[in-house]
């Protein structure tokens, strides 16, 4: 990333809008909706290809703090985000961290700060809901 960590999370705490570098998430269960690991991942993969940069969750798209409980992200230990990835790129990618983030409300939202891969991250496995479902449904059997 060309920021440090505690500039970046200055930058992005007050944002009210998406960018390229910054994306909100309203909601995060992926115990009931299995769709919610593809879409992390394909943020993840998205922003590590290009530079970096920050998800945030419990935040509407319209930057307004969303009151969705989203706290599953911090208990999720980052070894199974970076099996997630594998499983879908083939890359052993683990240049993430999990912050807090300080909202214009006051609010703390969980969030991961995501660093530039080494090199381009591409999918090997289809990226759609589908196959995810399809994936999870035989992984848990």
């Amino acid at each position: 990333m060309h920021n440090t960590l505690e500039q970046f999370r200055e930058v992005n705490c007050s944002a009210m809008s998406e960018t390229a570098e910054l994306d909100f998430k309203c909601a995060f269960d992926p115990s009931t909706d299995p769709a919610c690991w593809c879409e992390i991942i394909k943020d993840i993969v998205a922003m590590a290809n290009t530079a970096g940069g920050m998800i945030v969750f419990g935040v509407d798209d319209d930057g307004q703090d969303s009151p969705s409980f989203v706290d599953r992200i911090t208990e999720i230990d980052p070894a199974i985000i970076v099996d997630k990835i594998f499983r879908y790129t083939g890359c052993q990618f683990a240049n993430f961290e999990p912050v807090k983030v300080r909202r214009p409300s006051d609010e703390i939202r969980p969030g991961l700060v995501i660093g530039p891969a080494p090199y381009p991250m591409v999918f090997t496995l289809p990226g759609d809901y589908r196959f995810l479902r399809v994936c999870n449904r035989t992984t848990r059997q």
